[in-house]
């Protein structure tokens, strides 16, 4: 009898034991999955793979204003070693086409900024050529993206060398699109930029 009263409890035990082990869990006591973090919005680094359009308006010292429209082109080739590639077209007294050609590479100074040195050549349908040095500086906060730096100008036809200073912002909008606003600040011509960037 005390046999059988010992197995009855133990057997008792067991499924009590079972019945709590597969008993769910009550949501009240559940803990709730925990989603993962959604990313940063503008996450990304500065950009060198991007195509851009810009509306152009020009005060030239001495003449009448001028309007334009600028296509540029980036195209990184490793990392931040990239191409540039720029058609401008300006409704002066004649239409003035313009041509741009020169490659590049980006330094890190810190995580969010870079200093980048850029050289090239610019060319013209009335046989304006002159090579180019543009040392400037980009940074990245967030959603804004912000160049800065001055371009050394030498004409090819010993005519003089002169300097431009250029300053762009732009700010995401959408997940590959930027608003841009510039400016291009030299002693005879001083240039508005504002238009819009696609980053491929």
């Amino acid at each position: 009898m005390m046999k059988t009263l010992t197995i009855a409890c133990l057997t008792g035990a067991a499924m009590m034991t079972a019945a709590v082990a597969g008993t769910p869990v009550s949501a009240k006591n559940a803990k709730a999955p925990v989603a993962p973090a959604p990313a940063p919005a503008c996450a990304d680094g500065i950009s060198y793979n991007n195509v851009g359009l810009d509306w152009t308006h020009s005060w030239v010292d001495g003449s009448s204003d001028v309007d334009g429209i600028d296509l540029n082109i980036e195209k990184s080739i490793i990392d931040k070693l990239y191409v540039h590639g720029s058609v401008s077209w300006a409704d002066g007294v004649t239409d003035e086409w313009g041509f741009l050609a020169g490659a590049g590479y980006g330094i890190p100074l810190l995580k969010n900024v870079d200093l980048v040195a850029e050289a090239g050549a610019l060319f013209s349908e009335d046989n304006y050529e002159a090579f180019y040095v543009f040392p400037h500086l980009r940074g990245k906060w967030g959603c804004f993206e912000l160049h800065a730096g001055a371009k050394l100008i030498c004409p090819d036809d010993d005519g003089d060398n002169f300097w431009e200073a250029h300053v762009d912002a732009f700010y995401q909008v959408a997940s590959h699109v930027d608003l841009h606003v510039g400016g291009i600040f030299s002693d005879d011509v001083q240039t508005l930029r504002a238009g819009v960037r696609y980053k491929f």
